[in-house]
């Protein structure tokens, strides 16, 4: 999607700044069998061009796009300050992750935000929502969420929500950016 056509405040606020910032940002819209808005956000820029990857999703599509750009930016400032030990090495290689100058896109259409974000569903309460999520899990599952409550204290609630029948199948795969070829590994040494 094109970042530069989300007109939503919050949304093209943060991608603004990102912007201004010298990153660029690429937004993945994710269809999925529940219709709701999902999108998976890469953030790059030169100066540390390791991709930074968020995701969100929701039954706005401001909130969703919201999601997933300040999952990747929380990543890439994770990331950054080498905060969590179990980093993978390779993000900070010598070699950058995609050539020089040239940000990595994911090959594909590229559309607007007016023609991915539709209409949102409008909920008095958040029982409402959680109501028709619930009969979107039973409309494709065929078998209703069970939901467990756990909790000890009056001050909040613990709940454990089972879904049968969400298992991955592997059928939604989410397009990557393409990255600079990657060095050949080197051969087997000869011996005389």
């Amino acid at each position: 999607m094109d970042p530069a056509s989300v007109d939503d405040p919050g949304c093209a606020a943060v991608l603004e700044r990102i912007a201004d910032a010298g990153a660029w940002v690429e937004i993945v819209d994710v269809p999925n069998r529940w219709g709701l808005p999902c999108f998976v956000t890469y953030i790059w820029s030169e100066d540390f061009p390791a991709l930074a990857v968020g995701a969100g999703v929701h039954s706005s599509a401001a909130v969703a796009l919201s999601r997933a750009v300040t999952e990747s930016a929380q990543s890439r400032l994770t990331a950054i300050a080498g905060s969590r030990d179990d980093l993978a090495a390779a993000l900070f290689a010598q070699e950058p992750s995609v050539a020089a100058g040239k940000p990595p896109v994911t090959e594909g259409e590229i559309v607007s935000w007016q023609e991915l974000s539709s209409p949102d569903l409008e909920f008095a309460e958040d029982t409402d929502e959680t109501r028709w999520l619930a009969e979107r899990v039973l409309e494709v599952t065929g078998r209703p969420p069970v939901v467990v409550d756990l909790s000890t204290e009056a001050d909040f609630s613990v709940v454990k929500v089972v879904a049968a029948g969400l298992e991955f199948d592997g059928r939604h795969e989410i397009a990557r950016p393409l990255t600079a070829p990657a060095s050949p590994a080197p051969g087997p040494k000869e011996t005389p």
